[in-house]
């Protein structure tokens, strides 16, 4: 129901802080569920611009609480690819492209090297 909350407040009512709140309730209730984290992440990126500098710090949280997740790597490489922090970027899409081989998940080694070629890598 939190998570509902906080859709309903970032993309339908526009309330930002608001949002916020109830996304960072339902993370109280469980701190391991990654697209809550996700979630911020686009509040901050997509929305609240200022709080963009917290973009790339929601999803470190989100990788302690949930070491290793794929889709919380994948974010984050993405995210420092675009703005131009191409070494993290590169260091996080390595740690997705190694896990998603160990995982037999090709279609997601293959997005890495996509993404990591973009760079110029």
């Amino acid at each position: 129901a939190y998570e509902n909350l906080g859709d309903l407040y970032h993309l339908y009512i526009r309330d930002y802080p608001k949002a916020e709140k109830f996304y960072r309730v339902a993370l109280r209730r469980d701190d391991t569920y990654p697209e809550l984290y996700r979630k911020l992440h686009e509040l901050y990126v997509l929305s609240w611009i200022e709080k963009q500098h917290l973009a790339d710090d929601i999803l470190i949280e989100g990788l302690e609480k949930v070491p290793g997740h794929i889709g919380l790597l994948f974010t984050l490489a993405a995210y420092y690819a675009e703005q131009g922090e191409t070494v993290k970027a590169q260091e996080y899409y390595g740690e997705v492209r190694i896990r998603a081989a160990q995982a037999g998940d090709t279609k997601t080694v293959e997005r890495v090297d996509e993404a990591v070629a973009a760079l110029g890598f």
